[in-house]
């Protein structure tokens, strides 16, 4: 009897062990699959898959990543994910923001450059 005793409080500690662990499973949070899905919109109106088609195509797949980890409920994947779809969709949006405010300037550069070669060419008739 003492030996039953002995074996029973390892399987009962595991047993409450297991139900704790399983209790302090991550909840789902909504809150970040909803952050990346509105980076992802924002970079979407920037042009982003045009113009940064890396930093794009990583949002979408690791928001893909995350709703896949959320519907298997594995929440702390699926938060993890979320917040690199977001990295990656600022990423993408701030790129091409760049980007064409590069055009821009390269725009008005050449401008400048027509301008003062209009000015050279009327300043010598």
């Amino acid at each position: 009897m003492h030996h039953i005793k002995n074996i029973t409080k390892p399987i009962g500690l595991s047993a409450a062990l297991l139900i704790l662990s399983a209790c302090s499973t991550t909840s789902p949070d909504y809150s970040s699959i909803a952050r990346s899905e509105q980076a992802l919109k924002q970079a979407k109106q920037v042009d982003a898959q045009t113009h940064s088609p890396y930093w794009f195509n990583e949002a979408e797949k690791n928001l893909d990543l995350a709703s896949e980890a959320m519907s298997k409920k594995d929440y702390k994947i699926a938060k993890m994910r979320a917040e690199e779809a977001s990295a990656a969709a600022e990423l993408a949006d701030v790129s091409t923001r760049n980007k064409k405010a590069q055009m821009a300037v390269n725009e008005i550069k050449a401008s400048i450059s027509a301008l003062q070669d209009q000015l050279k060419n009327k300043s010598t008739e």
